[in-house]
């Protein structure tokens, strides 16, 4: 199955998903501001939900590894998980950890507030009309991608490497 099957038949929270390939993602970074470049390439170097990302503080990297956490299920557990960086995803997570103290957030909207849901959509949503203001035919991007989209894309990225899906 190609990851591009993928592409409308994913549900995320009573969304359907839309698929990012890799030069959509660039694309959405590079019409992104600062801010929300950097958050958006961290959400595609770890396939992490959006919130999850959001949440995490410079403690959660350890210099090969990043601590996920969200909470699930009935009563809600916090329930963690580590991902193994890229030497890229290495490098990236120590630039964003560089001269910052421990407990503070690696992400955030203005040098100090961790990302919000409605501030991140936001982004991502002005981010897509940015680059679709000059982008023609099949370079546009759906206006239906969400934040979400770029953990679909790594998740499928990572199962066609690992040799889930061909």
């Amino acid at each position: 199955m190609e990851a591009e099957a993928l592409s409308d038949d994913v549900d995320e929270g009573g969304e359907t998903a839309v698929f990012l390939d890799a030069a959509q993602r660039k694309a959405v970074i590079a019409a992104a501001t600062p801010a929300a470049a950097r958050f958006f390439r961290g959400l595609e170097l770890t396939g992490a939900r959006p919130q999850e990302l959001a949440a995490t503080l410079v403690t959660d990297f350890d210099g090969r590894t990043l601590r996920l956490a969200h909470r699930k299920g009935r009563p809600a557990k916090l329930r963690p998980r580590h991902v193994v960086l890229s030497a890229a995803g290495i490098e990236f997570f120590k630039q964003q950890s560089k001269d910052k103290l421990p407990g503070a957030p690696l992400f955030t909207e203005d040098g100090e507030t961790p990302w919000r849901r409605h501030v991140w959509a936001g982004q991502m949503q002005a981010a897509i009309a940015r680059h679709n203001e000059e982008a023609k035919g099949d370079k546009r991007i759906s206006g239906h991608a969400t934040a979400c989209s770029f953990r679909h894309a790594r998740i499928s990225e990572l199962l066609r490497i690992h040799g889930a899906i061909h």
